[in-house]
């Protein structure tokens, strides 16, 4: 017992890597919550202070999903001052153990980097890679950018992953104007024709702690109804899941209180029919996931619900807005700009690589079939005026 005592403690004291930052690992709750104030920090100080790298965000996740897991949060130290972030944790698949992020394979937290932002990002940068290829032979290490991502030379497959987003005008109406005429025109069109057809319009935000618990059932039921809709794109239920649905009413416990997290709700004729969930960090919308029932997918009710918080947040003086991980036609028709990081997945010893890229690429093969179309529904909308 006194050995393994001591050999745990030699594993888990500050080391110093070649860069000179010093590195100390968290493996304790208790030790994570001591890290709030130095967490906070960082991420306000990212290119993209987002909500899914918040300390809140982090701790709800670690409180849902950690159970049974050993965590590995790395703390960078330069000079004694805390400049770098990255929480891991070890998983076991078998014989097979791997250091992975907090936030996967959950498909909620769709933003995953380390918490590292500038000056000095190489050095930490250099020092968390040095760390990971150390200490463990096989891992993931998502959101680097691309000179962070070569450091890890022949014993990594790399994945250059988009993100989609726009900055928002002072107005609704310059917004709109420079849009495509074809997407200006559906914004405008598809609520006069739902009036047209004698259907009452109403859109309501929750975005308090009890409104957005008392949402979320409606959002879960609006999702299910959408994946499991019998024509159109394929769709999985990505809350389908007890512990995706616990975690996000963990996070409406929190995130609320100071408007972190809010729900969008359209009602036509009285009954919710589209429901949007996104979050909110330094002036920045960042769109989550979304549900509606498919008969009123001719109505585009989806696409409503989407304009309708872009627009309430530039009344609201939002600047920025994130369509977060992916590019599609959704998202690019509103005029979007792209940023790239690069998702690593590594192994200590470059024979294993081969290995390791037959299983990821079945692995991919599987999870494909889920978004073969299934039905007829055009892929974009009708153009309207």
């Amino acid at each position: 017992m006194v050995l393994r005592r001591r050999l745990w403690q030699a594993l888990t004291r500050p080391v110093t890597m070649n860069s000179g930052i010093t590195l100390d690992v968290v493996t304790k709750t208790a030790e994570l919550t001591a890290l709030h104030a130095d967490w906070e920090r960082l991420v306000d100080s990212m290119e993209v202070p987002s909500p899914f790298l918040s300390w809140d965000w982090s701790r709800t996740w670690w409180e849902t999903f950690g159970r049974g897991k050993h965590m590995r949060v790395a703390v960078l130290r330069d000079a004694g001052q805390v400049v770098g972030i990255a929480p891991f944790y070890r998983a076991t698949y078998g014989p097979v153990r791997a250091l992975v992020p907090f936030g996967w394979p959950d498909r909620l937290t769709e933003q995953i980097e380390p918490i590292i932002p500038e000056p000095g990002r190489d050095r930490v940068n250099s020092a968390l890679s040095e760390w990971l290829l150390k200490e463990h032979a096989l891992g993931l290490a998502p959101g680097l950018d691309r000179s962070t991502a070569l450091l890890f030379g022949e014993r990594a497959l790399r994945d250059d992953v988009y993100f989609d987003w726009r900055r928002l005008p002072p107005t609704w109406d310059e917004l709109l104007d420079g849009l495509h005429r074809s997407m200006r025109g559906n914004i405008r069109y598809y609520p006069r024709l739902m009036e047209r057809n004698g259907h009452k319009l109403a859109f309501r935000i929750a975005d308090d702690v009890g409104a957005v618990r008392a949402a979320l059932p409606k959002l879960f039921a609006l999702h299910t109804a959408r994946a499991n809709a019998p024509t159109g794109e394929r769709h999985r239920d990505r809350l389908r899941e007890p512990s995706h649905r616990e975690f996000l009413q963990r996070l409406a416990s929190v995130l609320p209180k100071n408007g972190a997290m809010k729900l969008g709700l359209l009602q036509v004729d009285g009954v919710d029919v589209a429901a949007q969930l996104w979050f909110e960090r330094n002036g920045t919308i960042f769109l989550h996931y979304s549900g509606y029932q498919p008969e009123w997918s001719r109505f585009s009710v989806a696409m409503v619900v989407t304009s309708e918080i872009i627009r309430t947040g530039v009344e609201r003086g939002m600047r920025r807005v994130e369509f977060l991980r992916g590019s599609k036609q959704f998202k690019t028709r509103w005029n979007t700009e792209q940023r790239m990081q690069t998702d690593i997945y590594y192994v200590r010893h470059p024979l294993l690589l081969p290995m390791f890229h037959r299983v990821r690429s079945l692995r991919r093969k599987l999870r494909s079939r889920s978004y073969r179309r299934v039905g007829g529904q055009p892929a974009t909308e009708p153009v309207a005026d």
